[in-house]
C-alpha cells in the first residue's frame, strides 16, 4: 500500500523513475558526485521501491533522498515541468516517520524545536546588535523579515537593508526574533510537524501586516507558497526585497560603485522559483553604472550554490563541490565581485573562499554608514 504522504506525488515519481536521464547534466549533485545513482532518475527509482514496498526504508536506502540541493534545475529541462524536490520532501518525511533521517538533519529539527532557528543558538545578541529596538515596535504598514540565516550569518546585510529602507522613507517594523525561521529547513528535512509549528508562530506575528518584505528567497517562497498549502495565509503581498525595490528603483541612481566589474549570481529560490531575474539586475546596473557581467549558465539555467535542501548538512563534501564549481564558474567571467541576493548562497561562498568579494545585492544599494 503507498503511504499517504506520497499518494500526490505517484505521476511524478512514476516519469521520473522511467525517464532516460534526460535531466541528468542539470543535476548538481549528479555533476558533482560523478555517479548515475545521483541522478534525478536513479534517486525516484529508489523512491517507488520504497513506495511500493519492494525496498525497506532503512538509514542507507533512505540517503538518496537527501542528495538533493531542491535546485530545481532539473525542471528546466523536463517536458512534465515535474518539481523533483517535492516527492524528496515526501519521501523525507516518510524517512523522519522511520527514524531513517541522516543524524545531522534530525540535529537540525532539534536545533528548530529548541531554538527556534536551525543553528541551535539564541540569536537575541545578533538581533541588538543588527536592529534598533525602535523598529521592533509599531504599527508600519509593511515588516522586514531579515530572516534567520542573515541575522546568524550576516547582521551586515540586515543592518544595510535597514539603512536603505529609512534612506527611501519606507514605514517599516523590524520582525526579528531568535525564533525567525520560517521553518523551510524542517520542511526540506521531513519535520513536517515542527515546520508546521513554526510557520503557527510566524503566522501569528505577520498577519496583521499589509507587506512582509525578507531578504531571504527561500522564506519568501515559504511564505507565499509553502504556507497557504498548509493553511496559514500572510498578507496580500510577500516579496523579496529585490522586488520590493524595484517599486523604488528611480530613487537609488547614485554615483557608480567601484566593485567592478561584478557577476551576479542567480539564487534558485529566487530565480527558478519565484522566476525573479531581471530586477536584482536592473538595481545592481544601477550601483555599478553598468550592466553586470554573467555566468555562461544564468537565469533559468543558473548553476546552484549547494547550500539548498540541507545539503551542507546531509552531504557536506557534495555542497563544497557544487559551490567549488560555481566559483570557478565567476573566476571565468574575470569579474573581481561576485553578487548574489540570498543570505545562504553568500554564507556559503564566502565560507568555500573567505578571501573572495562576494556581496549581497542590498550592500551595494543602501547609503554607506554615518
Amino acid at each position: 500500500m503507498i503511504p499517504e504522504i506520497l499518494q500526490p506525488h505517484r505521476k511524478a515519481v512514476s516519469y521520473c523513475a522511467n525517464c532516460p536521464k534526460m535531466c541528468r547534466f542539470a543535476c548538481p549533485v549528479a555533476l558533482a558526485s560523478g555517479s548515475e545513482s545521483d541522478t534525478p532518475t536513479a534517486k525516484a527509482h529508489v523512491v517507488r521501491q520504497v513506495m511500493t514496498g519492494s525496498l525497506p526504508l532503512t538509514p542507507a536506502t533512505a540517503q538518496p533522498f537527501y542528495r538533493c540541493s531542491e535546485c530545481l534545475h532539473s525542471r528546466t529541462h523536463c517536458e512534465h515541468r515535474i518539481e523533483v524536490a517535492d516527492h524528496f520532501q515526501a519521501a523525507r518525511a516518510l524517512a523522519v516517520r522511520a527514524g531513517a533521517e541522516p543524524p545531522a538533519v534530525r540535529r537540525v529539527d532539534e536545533s528548530l524545536r529548541r531554538h527556534g532557528n536551525p543553528f541551535g543558538r539564541d540569536l537575541s545578541r545578533a538581533i541588538d546588535d543588527a536592529v534598533p529596538a525602535r523598529l521592533r515596535r509599531g504599527d508600519a504598514p509593511v515588516a522586514y523579515f531579515p530572516g534567520c540565516v542573515a541575522l546568524a550569518h550576516q547582521p551586515e546585510v540586515v543592518r544595510a537593508t535597514i539603512r536603505l529602507l529609512e534612506w527611501l522613507g519606507v514605514k517599516f517594523t523590524v520582525y526579528a526574533a531568535t525564533e525567525g525561521c520560517t521553518g523551510y529547513p524542517a520542511l526540506s528535512g521531513g519535520y513536517v510537524e515542527t515546520f508546521r509549528a513554526q510557520a503557527q508562530r510566524q503566522h501569528e506575528a505577520l498577519s496583521r501586516f499589509a507587506t512582509v518584505i525578507t531578504s531571504c528567497p527561500a522564506c519568501a517562497h515559504t511564505f507565499e507558497t509553502r504556507y497557504p498549502e498548509n493553511g496559514y495565509l500572510l498578507p496580500p503581498r510577500v516579496a523579496h526585497v529585490s522586488e520590493f525595490l524595484m517599486d523604488h528603483a528611480a530613487w537609488m541612481v547614485r554615483a557608480p560603485l567601484d566593485v567592478k566589474p561584478a557577476v551576479y549570481h542567480d539564487p534558485c529560490f529566487l530565480g527558478r522559483y519565484r522566476r525573479t531575474y531581471e530586477p536584482p539586475r536592473v538595481l545592481l546596473g544601477q550601483a555599478l553604472g553598468e550592466p553586470p557581467r554573467e555566468f555562461v549558465r544564468n537565469r533559468r539555467d543558473a548553476g546552484c550554490c549547494g547550500a539548498g535542501g540541507l545539503l551542507p548538512r546531509s552531504n557536506p563534501e557534495i555542497a563544497r563541490e557544487i559551490g567549488r564549481t560555481r566559483l570557478r564558474e565567476a573566476a571565468d567571467t574575470g569579474a573581481r565581485t561576485l553578487v548574489t541576493a540570498c543570505p545562504s548562497c553568500r554564507h556559503w561562498f564566502k565560507k568555500l573562499d573567505p578571501a573572495l568579494d562576494v556581496r549581497d545585492l542590498v550592500e551595494l544599494l543602501a547609503p554607506p554608514t554615518a
